[in-house]
């Protein structure tokens, strides 16, 4: 079964994928770094590495697809022209499921209304939603996960939060610094990946 993520490229959009680069992201443990208009920005604010705009995703599940039934061959007998073939069939099936995704779902692909009034409804979190907070959020789940291995882990979300999550995790600060906050973020990262 084929499944279709319609609009995700609108997250991220322009972006394009070097493997030399993604090599040396590896080493601070990022696996891979999309290079695109929003990089330009990520020198001077390090949490905006965690920005991405608001997209509206769509994910469609595709048909069954049973390639062992497209031939009349086991597995082992078939040639590697013949694999090649039904690769290609899958691959030219799944994209024609895609490009009609894409037709049904894909004309708007930000919904800034809807993004809004979630935001208004969710405003007891605020400002945890913004893609500023994120990074505050993740060190705080990370340490509360370290401090109580094993057990639900409760975040309390409040204005006030931001302040002591800041506190508890001093690190976050250097998101917030710019160029030089990425000297602290980096090592740190690639202390632990070692």
């Amino acid at each position: 079964v084929s499944f279709a993520t319609v609009n995700a490229e609108y997250i991220n959009p322009h972006s394009y994928s070097f493997d030399w680069i993604n090599r040396l992201s590896q080493k601070v443990g990022i696996p891979f770094l999309p290079i695109g208009w929003l990089v330009l920005l990520i020198p001077f604010q390090p949490w905006i590495f965690y920005f991405g705009l608001p997209a509206r995703l769509t994910y469609v599940m595709g048909q069954r697809m049973k390639p062992y039934e497209w031939t009349d061959k086991s597995y082992e007998e078939l040639s590697e022209p013949e694999i090649a073939a039904l690769r290609d069939e899958v691959h030219r099936r799944m994209q024609a499921e895609l490009t009609a995704a894409v037709e049904k779902y894909g004309r708007r692909p930000y919904r800034w209304k809807q993004l809004f009034k979630r935001m208004w409804k969710h405003r007891k979190y605020f400002p945890f939603y913004l893609p500023f907070c994120w990074p505050l959020m993740f060190e705080e789940f990370h340490r509360l996960h370290r401090k109580h291995p094993g057990q639900p882990i409760k975040i309390k979300y409040n204005l006030w939060s931001f302040f002591r999550m800041m506190l508890m995790n001093p690190i976050t600060v250097c998101y917030f610094i710019p160029i030089v906050g990425w000297i602290p973020l980096l090592i740190r990262g690639y202390s632990r990946n070692q």
